[in-house]
C-alpha cells in the first residue's frame, strides 16, 4: 500500500499540469473549506440569534440585490481567464478593461436593483435603504479580476490567503453583533464590509506579486471584444442568479418573512456546499481550454471527467442530506426551524441539477455554444416562475421547490428533443457518469 501511495505522488510530481492543478485547487479548497465552515458555523448562530422573521427579512435582501449580481460581474471572468492564458502580455490591458466593465455594469446594477425594489415594496423603507446600501458596496466586485488573473497562472495561494483573512474578519463581526444582541440591519451592513474587504485583499495580493493595479488600461477593441464572449455568459448568469434569488423574493412576498426565514435556511443549507465543483471548474478550466485546440481526444476525456465528478459529488451529497438533514437541522438551528428541516429532504435534490447546469456552462463556452445555455437557462425561468405563482399560494416553499426540479427537467427533455448539440452534450454528460467506473477498471 505504501508502494502504491509513493508511486501515484512520484507521477503526480514528475507532471507538471497535473501538480500545478492539484496544488492551485488545494489552496481553493483550502479556502473554501475555511468559508465553509463559517459560513455554515457563524450562519447558524445568525439565523438562530434573528430567528425565522428577523433571518427572512435579512435573506430577502441578499437575494434582492443577488438577481442583480450579473451586472457587478458582466460575466466576464471566463473570457478574461481564457484571454489571460492566450495572451499573458497583454495583461494590463485585459485587467483594466475587464475591470472597468464591471464598475460601468455595477452602476447599471445599483439603479435597476433601486428602481425594482421601490415598484414592489414602495412602503418598506428600511428594505429599500438597505437594498441600496448592499448594492452600491457591490460595486467593488471590479477587483475580482484580480483573482482571474491568478486563476490564469494556476497561483492561487496568495490570493487564497487574503481572502480568508476577509472572511475570519466578516466572522468576527458577526459574532460580536450576536454578543451586543443587533437586529438584521447590522448583519446587511457586516455584508457589506465583506465584499470592501475582498477588494482589499484582492489589492494587496496583487501588489505583493508586484504588479500595481494603478498600470491597468483600457482598450475599446479589448472592450469590444471581451463583451462579445462574455454578452452570453452575463446573460447565463443574469438568469442563474434570477433562478436562485426569484423563488426567496416570491416566498417573501406571497407568504411572508417567516416562511422566507425556513426557505432560506434550507436553501443555504444545500448551496454552502456549491464551492466544491466551483473550485474543482476554477482549477480545470485552463487545462480544458489549452486541450480544446491541441488534442480533441484529452479535452474530451476532461470533460466526461468533469461531468462524472459533478453528478456524483451531487448525487452523494443529495442522498447523505436525506438521511441526516432534518435532524441536523433540529440540533443546529432549534425546533423554531423544523419547518427548514423538512424542506431539506426535496431540496438536496436540486444540487443535481445545478451542478450540472455550472459544469455544462463551461463546457459550452468553450464550444462557442453558450446560446443553448442561455436558451434553456430561460426557458427554466419561465417554466419556474410560472409554476411558482400557482404553487406557492397552495404549498408555499414546497411549491417552490417542485416547481424549480419539475423545470430543470421538463426543459431538459424538450432541449435534448429540439436541439442535436444539446443531445450530444447530454450524451456526454451521461458518458461521464459512467466514466470514473470505466477509469478504475482500465487501470487495473
Amino acid at each position: 500500500m505504501k508502494d502504491i501511495a509513493t508511486n501515484i505522488i512520484q507521477r503526480i510530481r514528475s507532471n507538471r499540469d497535473l501538480s500545478s492543478v492539484l496544488s492551485n485547487a488545494s489552496f481553493l479548497l483550502s479556502e473554501n473549506v475555511l468559508r465553509l465552515i463559517l459560513g455554515f458555523g457563524v450562519g447558524v448562530v445568525v439565523a438562530r440569534h434573528l430567528g425565522p422573521e428577523g433571518y427572512g427579512r435579512f435573506s430577502y435582501v441578499l437575494s434582492f440585490v443577488l438577481m442583480f449580481s450579473p451586472f457587478f460581474v458582466m460575466g466576464v471572468d471566463e473570457a478574461t481567464v481564457k484571454s489571460l492564458v492566450e495572451t499573458p502580455n497583454e495583461k494590463n490591458q485585459i485587467l483594466g478593461t475587464a475591470s472597468l466593465l464591471k464598475l460601468i455594469g455595477g452602476l447599471l446594477g445599483v439603479t435597476a436593483s433601486t428602481i425594482t425594489i421601490l415598484i414592489l415594496r414602495p412602503e418598506d423603507h428600511l428594505t429599500i435603504n438597505f437594498v441600496i446600501l448592499y448594492s452600491s458596496f457591490s460595486l467593488f466586485k471590479c477587483f475580482d479580476v484580480i483573482s482571474c488573473y491568478h486563476q490564469s497562472i494556476l497561483k492561487m495561494k496568495r490570493v487564497a490567503l487574503f481572502r480568508s483573512c476577509a472572511l475570519l474578519f466578516s466572522a468576527s463581526l458577526k459574532l460580536y453583533f450576536i454578543h451586543t444582541e443587533q437586529i438584521w440591519t447590522s448583519f446587511i451592513a457586516v455584508s457589506c464590509v465583506e465584499v470592501a474587504a475582498f477588494a482589499v485583499a484582492y489589492f494587496f495580493a496583487y501588489r505583493l506579486s508586484r504588479y500595481s493595479m494603478f498600470d491597468f488600461r483600457f482598450d475599446i477593441n479589448r472592450a469590444k471584444s471581451l463583451l462579445k464572449i462574455s454578452f452570453p455568459v452575463f446573460i447565463s448568469i443574469f438568469l442563474a442568479m434570477a433562478l436562485s434569488s426569484i423563488d426567496h423574493i416570491m416566498v417573501g412576498d406571497m407568504v411572508g418573512s417567516e416562511e422566507l426565514g425556513q426557505y432560506a435556511t434550507s436553501a443555504k443549507f444545500i448551496f454552502l456546499w456549491k464551492f466544491l465543483p466551483a473550485a474543482l471548474i476554477a482549477s480545470i478550466f485552463p487545462k480544458i481550454v489549452e486541450s480544446k485546440s491541441s488534442d480533441q481526444e484529452q479535452y474530451i476525456h476532461r470533460v466526461k471527467l468533469l461531468y462524472g465528478s459533478m453528478f456524483w459529488f451531487s448525487f452523494l451529497f443529495a442522498i447523505s442530506v436525506n438521511l441526516v438533514g432534518r435532524p441536523l437541522v433540529l440540533a443546529l438551528y432549534g425546533a423554531e426551524y423544523a419547518t427548514a428541516g423538512d424542506l431539506l429532504r426535496y431540496h438536496a435534490w436540486i444540487a443535481i441539477f445545478y451542478f450540472y447546469t455550472l459544469s455544462r456552462t463551461q463546457v459550452f463556452l468553450i464550444q462557442g455554444m453558450l446560446r443553448f445555455s442561455v436558451i434553456s437557462s430561460g426557458l427554466i425561468l419561465l417554466l419556474f416562475t410560472s409554476l411558482c405563482f400557482y404553487l406557492i399560494p397552495s404549498y408555499k416553499s414546497y411549491g417552490a421547490i417542485w416547481a424549480l426540479i419539475a423545470s430543470y427537467i421538463v426543459v431538459n427533455i424538450v432541449m435534448s428533443i429540439a436541439s442535436k448539440s444539446f443531445r450530444n452534450d447530454c450524451i456526454v454528460y451521461f458518458k461521464g457518469i459512467v466514466y470514473p467506473f470505466k477509469l478504475l477498471k482500465d487501470s487495473k
